[in-house]
């Protein structure tokens, strides 16, 4: 197994630990999830430059989109919101969508020409990963539609791995082969994002069921964050180009500045 590879289990795992220690309000929790985003991302962009002059222009752009996501995310995990994030988070989105819609035809194409079992799985999962990135990029723009989009993105992912249980084995071209391992290999680099929205959407379900509790920080004003979130998802207008959350952490800061002046 690749070093890389590994790192990147263990990211997962970093991410998985430091959400369950947030739960149980740790303030180290989202601290641990923040920074395991950003090496994911060094490590995406490591490979983006190493592997540059070999990769196809597709590629190039899908890893340097996976890298910005994941820096995105680890800000989102600390809180931290900037000027026009949510234009960026569009661009990135609508780059991503229009590359795994590339890939996915591709793909389709060529496990036709094998197996239609193994297309149909490949298109189900395509399906659910632009569903999911585009939940997400337009969340800012129509955030009724968030929900709905993320829920058909679910169903799918659903309908994808009770395919590969009851598809354990397929013959591609008169050759045996292992279902998930076939498709692991067609996803790429495109099973590190849907890993991401797979973790969100567990977290999110139980969440709303009440099975897990929300995550934790005591670094930050819990009106702060509600601020951000209304942001994040459209609720709030900026004036003049400055959100409510910004004039809050200007405050928030200056507050606490003169306290440390005055001890």
């Amino acid at each position: 197994m690749k070093p890389r590879i590994v790192f990147h289990y263990f990211l997962y795992l970093a991410i998985i630990l430091g959400a369950f220690a947030s739960m149980a309000q740790n303030d180290y929790g989202l601290t641990v999830v923040s920074w395991s985003c950003y090496l994911f991302a060094l490590s995406i962009i490591f490979e983006l430059i190493e592997r540059f002059a070999k990769l196809s222009w597709d590629k190039i752009i899908e890893l340097a989109g996976l890298a910005i996501l994941l820096v995105l995310f680890g800000l989102r995990a600390a809180y931290i919101h900037f000027a026009y994030v949510e234009t960026l988070l569009m661009v990135v989105s609508a780059l991503l969508i229009a590359i795994y819609t590339l890939h996915a035809r591709r793909k389709i194409k060529q496990a036709n020409q094998g197996n239609k079992r193994l297309r149909n799985l490949i298109l189900v999962y395509y399906l659910s990963l632009i569903g999911y990135t585009l939940s997400m990029g337009i969340t800012i723009l129509l955030p009724s539609l968030t929900e709905i989009i993320g829920g058909l993105a679910t169903a799918l992912l659903v309908l994808f791995f009770v395919g590969i249980l009851l598809s354990k084995q397929q013959l591609i071209n008169g050759v045996e082969v292992k279902t998930s391992e076939y498709l692991r290999k067609q996803a790429g680099h495109s099973i590190v994002l849907m890993t991401g929205y797979l973790l969100i959407s567990l977290y999110a379900g139980l969440h709303m069921t009440g099975l897990l509790p929300s995550l934790y920080t005591d670094e930050l004003p819990h009106a702060y964050i509600e601020l951000i979130y209304d942001a994040e998802t459209g609720k709030e207008t900026p004036i003049k180009g400055v959100y409510k959350h910004e004039l809050y952490r200007k405050a928030y800061d200056n507050f606490l500045e003169r306290q440390s002046l005055a001890e």
